[in-house]
């Protein structure tokens, strides 16, 4: 009964791989017409985990093995021919959907702290925009996660480039490169903008692009997924191996593991929200929500558990359901908000 199950599961996901792999293809890769559910589930685990794990989680380095290289993965899937377009086009299209929103959400979350705490600190705002100018490791506390964006950015950038590369052994030999050097090199130094992240954030946007291309074959990369994780566990339980990822603090170890494990349970995230696309109800909507509008979760969720932590609140189970009621309550006038601001600045269309 056991075995009919699963081979009813792999079935299931075999069929749902099939057909997205077609609908790539017969969209040639340039562009997803219509929203994808389960990239909007696997977004929504991924912004769900990092709320988690910002609320005091005791297991957060459990969410951060994957929960940041999953939205790099994502962002690589979810890549468009960029390289096909002018330059210029090019890096208008990033600076509107993300540095905009990136001073927009800053400004906006640093001005209502100071409303919800019901005082004025100017020392404290030009602390909190000079920190948003030099990013990185500096955006700590409300603007503790915009360190995300500024990477994403300069990765497409390079990205766009990379693409142009015709020659797959010099793009694998760029990769390698990346990666190498982040482990030697930049894992010891800080840059503003946490410039020293990008190259390992590339190595695994380029993860995400080739798992788009090479969709046919996931089934058996998830098996072979499953197979990594219970190794890894397996060694990790004996106390042989450990993992630790904090891309913000360009802190990612062994060697290889930093890849290979965080790989793995995106794709078996992918695979898991494959299967639920098929399923309904107020959960799985809830989560696609969260999963469209990971942006803005991302850049407002350490507003609240700043604040919280102002009032006193420490209890991370208080702290997270709080956090995610809170955040849906200031969605609207939020959003509302930062769209007047952009239409003020005539620049449209940022979101995506």
């Amino acid at each position: 009964m056991k075995n009919d199950t699963c081979l009813l599961v792999i079935k299931n996901v075999h069929e749902k791989t099939v057909y997205f792999h077609n609908k790539i293809n017969n969209e040639k890769g340039d562009n997803l017409s219509s929203r994808v559910q389960w990239i909007d589930y696997a977004k929504g685990v991924g912004i769900l985990s990092i709320i988690l794990g910002h609320s005091g989680f005791p297991q957060m380095k459990y969410l951060f093995w994957f929960h940041v290289p999953l939205f790099f993965i994502i962002s690589g899937f979810l890549n468009k021919r960029g390289y096909e377009q002018k330059f210029t086009d090019f890096f208008r299209k990033k600076i509107i959907s993300l540095w905009i929103p990136y001073y927009v959400y800053g400004i906006l979350c640093i001005l209502l702290f100071q409303v919800l705490v019901w005082e004025f600190d100017a020392s404290f705002i030009c602390k909190e925009l000079l920190k948003l100018i030099y990013s990185g490791t500096k955006v700590t506390g409300i603007i503790g996660a915009f360190w995300f964006i500024p990477v994403l950015f300069f990765t497409e950038i390079i990205f766009y480039f990379y693409q142009k590369i015709n020659k797959k052994a010099i793009k694998i030999a760029f990769l390698f490169t990346c990666y190498f050097t982040f482990q030697l090199v930049f894992q010891y130094i800080t840059l503003p903008m946490d410039i020293n992240v990008i190259p390992i954030a590339i190595v695994f946007f380029s993860i995400g692009v080739y798992m788009k291309e090479n969709w046919q074959w996931r089934v058996i990369i998830s098996k072979l997924a499953i197979v990594i994780l219970l190794v890894f566990m397996f060694f990790f339980h004996l106390k042989l191996v450990d993992l630790n990822i904090d891309l913000k603090n360009a802190v990612a170890s062994p060697l290889i593991i930093n890849i290979i494990v965080p790989v793995a349970i995106c794709q078996l995230i992918f695979v898991i929200s494959i299967f639920l696309e098929k399923k309904k109800g107020l959960p799985l909507n809830m989560l696609a929500f969260f999963g469209k509008e990971s942006l803005y979760f991302m850049l407002t969720h350490n507003l609240i558990i700043n604040f919280l932590e102002v009032k006193g609140v420490h209890s991370w189970y208080i702290v997270f359901i709080i956090t995610i009621i809170v955040s849906l309550l200031l969605y609207y006038p939020i959003v509302l908000i930062t769209q007047y601001i952009i239409k003020l600045i005539n620049v449209s269309n940022w979101r995506s």
